[in-house]
């Protein structure tokens, strides 16, 4: 039974979890500058981009493939077996960075075992909030977690920063390690529901071959999200945007990195930057749609960020390449908040671990290809080239799709609802 007397009526599990997920964020945030700084230190952004971008297939390609074990088992003995193995490979990353060991025969399977278990983690976590809280809070409980998560980005950010600068890369990942413990010691504390159609098929799953039964759910996700032609769509749209704004990061890690009079703290005030305007797009949301359609606040959003890409490749200086990503994050913040809104219309709880890893993997497929022609871009070009050509054809291609009818009809499904 869901506990609906604590803060905003998300009940004791939610914010228990939440606490584990925040500090989880903070090393989050450390593992991630700390991985960029560090290839970089020996290997050219084409090689870095060609080793992120495969490990980002892996990122994408796990979860959906894991997801039926979501909506069948118990997500809470999954996560926790994700999070002790992610406990390990943190304190492995910090040990080989420690002993200053290069090779990629070593380091190359620690970052494929890393994502490979984050992808365990996502099958329970996915679609997780409708099995902690009451139905009627979960826009609620969307926006206290995207609030939650961008939080700990900022501290985790200065956090990053402060140990690249003055501890080394070792220390940023012992520290992603110790975050994975306190998320697995609230994991531990807390009590998720089983999903209703798959809990009452029990005996179902103990006269069927597990192989079999998880074929069976992934075909059947599948097939819910194919006869859905509306998400189909719309899925491709997004992840056309992920592919221009994937390169991003590599660019400005590898403007920092290559500038020799850049201090190593600008690699957290970047990340850091993002995370603040992340949390200054939640706090002017629900203002900004009392005055602003869906479909033109998201939009408008991404625009800006295109912009923003332009402005920083012009204007390539320290101060700007660390600021300026606020408006990356405040664009992140909102347009993630909506679509995640849009999405829980569309979706039965019992198909929610499936539904939203496929998603992920239909908007996020394209993205390793931009990374690795990003890394290649920047093996003949200057990053700034980089941030000015993708943010031009970020901007022509939100243009495009934001007059496409299905585009409105998913961003204005919502108000349709409530009307």
């Amino acid at each position: 039974m869901i506990n609906t007397k604590a803060p905003n009526n998300l009940g004791k599990d939610f914010w228990t979890f939440r606490v584990g997920q925040f500090f989880s964020g903070l090393g989050d945030s450390c593992t991630q500058v700390a991985m960029y700084w560090w290839l970089l230190q020996f290997l050219s952004p084409a090689k870095v981009g060609a080793i992120l971008s495969i490990s980002m297939i892996i990122d994408i390609i796990v979860p959906p493939l894991l997801a039926p074990l979501g909506d069948r088992y118990s997500r809470k003995k999954i996560m926790i077996s994700a999070v002790t193995f992610q406990i390990v490979i943190a304190s492995l990353f910090a040990y080989v960075a420690y002993l200053k060991i290069t090779e990629l025969f070593i380091i190359f399977p620690l970052i494929i075992s890393y994502y490979f278990f984050k992808g365990l983690f996502l099958s329970g976590a996915s679609g997780l909030l409708i099995f902690l809280i009451e139905k009627n809070h979960f826009n609620e409980a969307v926006r206290q977690t995207q609030m939650i998560n961008t939080i700990g980005m900022v501290i985790g950010g200065v956090i990053a920063g402060g140990l690249l600068h003055k501890l080394g890369v070792a220390w940023a990942f012992a520290f992603d390690s110790i975050s994975f413990f306190l998320l697995l010691m609230a994991l531990m504390l807390v009590t998720i529901r089983k999903a209703t159609v798959l809990a009452q098929q029990d005996q179902l799953q103990k006269r069927t071959n597990a192989l079999t039964l998880w074929g069976r759910d992934l075909l059947d996700g599948l097939k819910f999200i194919v006869d859905n032609h509306l998400l189909v769509v719309v899925s491709l749209m997004i992840a056309g945007m992920n592919f221009f704004f994937a390169p991003f990061t590599l660019a400005i890690s590898t403007m920092i990195t290559t500038n020799k009079l850049w201090p190593s703290w600008a690699m957290g005030s970047f990340q850091t930057a993002m995370a603040i305007g992340g949390l200054l797009g939640l706090l002017l949301l629900n203002r900004l749609l009392k005055n602003i359609s869906t479909t033109t606040l998201f939009t408008s959003a991404i625009v800006v960020q295109g912009f923003t890409a332009v402005i920083m490749s012009l204007y390539p200086s320290l101060w700007v390449i660390t600021l300026a990503p606020a408006a990356f994050g405040m664009v992140s913040s909102i347009t993630v908040t909506l679509i995640i809104r849009q999405l829980n219309h569309f979706v039965p709880e019992n198909y929610r671990s499936r539904f939203f890893a496929i998603f992920e993997l239909m908007i996020r497929s394209i993205n390793p290809l931009g990374v690795f022609i990003g890394g290649l871009f920047l093996s003949t070009y200057r990053p700034d080239s980089l941030l000015m050509v993708n943010g031009i054809l970020l901007i022509t291609f939100t243009a495009i799709i934001s007059s496409l009818t299905y585009f409105k009809k998913f961003m204005t499904y919502r108000e349709a609802i409530e009307a």
